[in-house]
């Protein structure tokens, strides 16, 4: 799927180096990790956004699987396939699905 690219460390949608555009991406994996990351990602839809991020600060890594589990199945109700989200061992979060275009 294509759309806008959104820098999750600016928090904001790109632009192109002279500010004409938006930067237009693959953004399949990327709408996996804003359904997973916010709280609400969707006006229209505000039960859609796992937040991740407030769920999983300073608890254990095997007691996180039921949240990244919702999160999951948040995605593939989303209309994600192939969804992975994964918490690797230094404690980084990786995003990965498929939609169709």
């Amino acid at each position: 799927m294509n759309g806008l690219l959104y820098d999750f460390e600016q928090r904001d949608i790109v632009m192109t180096n002279d500010g004409s555009r938006f930067v237009e991406a693959d953004i399949d994996s990327q709408n996996c990790a804003l359904i997973a990351m916010s709280q609400v990602c969707r006006l229209t839809a505000p039960h859609v956004g796992a937040s991740l991020v407030s769920r999983l600060i300073n608890r254990k890594r095997r007691s996180v699987q039921a949240d990244i589990a919702e999160a999951e199945r948040m995605v593939k109700a989303d209309g994600g396939k192939n969804v992975q989200i994964i918490l690797t061992d230094t404690g980084q979060i990786q995003f990965k699905a498929d939609y169709e275009d």
